[in-house]
């Protein structure tokens, strides 16, 4: 076979596996800075608002609170939910993914109507 490089298979695969790294790793950052653009509503989210409104709508027929309790503690809750306000600004130094359900979420003017709160 013919190799480009002129050398042997293993330095070939030594940059094939750095590639494939820094490709993996390029690939999270521009997907996690876009799922945080769009919850930030630097981007369009109509297809957000439109399934939240219809959940929120579905809930309150069945009478059922939008956020459902946490076991947490309230002062663990303010503090995840302070920790992710921001987690978007400093993605570069470690992504922080919020996995604690808190009622401090904040939504927009808008999202839900007036005459539904």
């Amino acid at each position: 076979r013919y190799q480009p490089s002129g050398a042997g298979r293993a330095p070939f695969m030594k940059s094939m596996k750095v590639a494939t790294v820094l490709g993996v790793g390029h690939a999270f950052v521009i997907m996690y800075s876009s799922v945080c653009a769009r919850f930030f509503g630097f981007m369009e989210n109509a297809r957000e608002i439109r399934m939240y409104r219809e959940e929120y709508r579905r809930l309150k027929a069945l009478g059922k609170p939008m956020n459902e309790g946490s076991r947490l503690p309230l002062s663990l809750q303010r503090v995840a939910a302070s920790y992710t306000t921001g987690a978007f600004l400093s993605y570069d130094v470690a992504p922080i993914f919020n996995f604690v359900n808190h009622p401090y979420h904040g939504q927009s003017e808008g999202v839900i109507p007036e005459d539904e709160k």
